[in-house]
């Protein structure tokens, strides 16, 4: 037969000799949250016992592990399902999405609470739908408030997309029943200490504002969905405009500069691409405030510890406090010098690393 090629020759070389399976590509914590629902296991050596027709990387069932532990939905040495786990694998979402929305029905007590999972219903369905406004980001930005704000209203206002907000106006009230049923059979959602922290956060801006207007429950969607996206959480970078540092340790940024939110302090990244690049291309994400961060992951995804170091500046040894989120610093703050036997060894590698002449005096040994 004859093959009729729609594109150059260059373009032929370049090509992949067959196209790449979508498990070799594919974000596997769903897949890996069900065959853990399903009794088939969660470590590697279960998934090598399956028939599969292309095996899942090992790489990419280590990522999904460690995003499904983070989420608190693996136990006993990240082997098996938690009953927030087997909660989060009733839910028809992605596990973060799940997370969240469980995170809010774990928050429902009283008026406060039940907003808080009808704004998380909300902004789930946005996400799922992709955008639920007519003209997407290059005409209204990328923060998710607008797009929740959208779809909270009764009828669909002159900016919706119409089509796009019908069907997660729909979502969003079939998630949020759903939630509210699994929440109440794990006994407010599993996994209590997150959401509690959300209550409270949520609870805290209600209570700062006059009225429980819509805009003020819209202004909580960052710190709702925190817990489903803990190693995407972005801190500005001091001194920077539109520069961001990730708690899953790379750097992100908006494609276009005048984008309002590049000027926030920190921020939940629902959308990024960029692939394994050291930086990526923020496309929707919602602002936060550090006090709601800390609400909503203290205790869970955020943890303090002492470090003992040496001052580059000039060689001493010093020691602080650090309260970290992943790869960022959420704040510091000195200690006392550190007792002769944790400065020895630092001080032991730098003479290695330096030698004596440059780690006294700092200039060239020989």
């Amino acid at each position: 037969g004859t093959a009729y090629r729609l594109w150059s020759e260059q373009e032929h070389l370049r090509l992949a000799p067959q196209t790449e399976p979508e498990i070799a590509q594919a974000d596997l914590a769903p897949l890996l949250l069900q065959l853990g629902a399903w009794g088939a296991g969660v470590s590697d050596e279960a998934a090598a016992a399956l028939p599969w027709v292309t095996p899942p990387p090992a790489a990419s069932l280590e990522r999904a592990r460690t995003l499904l532990s983070g989420l608190g939905a693996l136990g006993g040495g990240a082997a098996a399902l938690t009953p927030h786990g087997t909660a989060l694998a009733r839910l028809p979402a992605h596990p973060r999405l799940a997370h969240v929305l469980l995170r809010a029905a774990a928050a429902a007590s009283g008026d406060a609470g039940g907003a808080a999972l009808e704004v998380a219903s909300a902004a789930v369905a946005v996400v799922e739908e992709r955008d639920v406004i007519a003209g997407g980001g290059r005409a209204h930005g990328a923060d998710l408030r607008s797009r929740v704000a959208c779809l909270l209203e009764a009828e669909p206002g002159p900016q919706a997309a119409t089509g796009a907000w019908r069907r997660a106006k729909r979502n969003a009230l079939d998630l949020a029943a759903q939630a509210g049923r699994v929440g109440r059979t794990v006994g407010g959602g599993g996994g209590g200490e997150q959401g509690s922290g959300l209550a409270a956060a949520f609870a805290a801006e209600a209570a700062r504002r006059s009225t429980p207007t819509l805009e003020a429950q819209v202004e909580t969607v960052g710190a709702l969905l925190s817990g489903g996206y803990f190693d995407r959480i972005a801190q500005r970078q001091p001194g920077k405009e539109n520069t961001f540092s990730l708690s899953n340790g790379r750097g992100a940024s908006f494609a276009a500069a005048a984008e309002p939110l590049a000027s926030a302090e920190y921020l939940v990244c629902l959308s990024l691409d960029g692939g394994d690049k050291r930086s990526a291309r923020i496309h929707l994400a919602a602002p936060l405030s550090l006090s709601e961060l800390r609400a909503a992951l203290g205790g869970s995804a955020i943890r303090w510890s002492d470090d003992v170091f040496v001052a580059p500046s000039d060689g001493s040894v010093r020691a602080r406090r650090v309260e970290r989120l992943g790869a960022l610093i959420l704040s510091q703050e000195p200690l006392p010098t550190p007792p002769p036997e944790q400065a020895r060894p630092l001080l032991l590698s730098l003479l290695r690393e330096r030698g004596l002449r440059r780690a006294l005096f700092g200039g060239e040994g020989g």
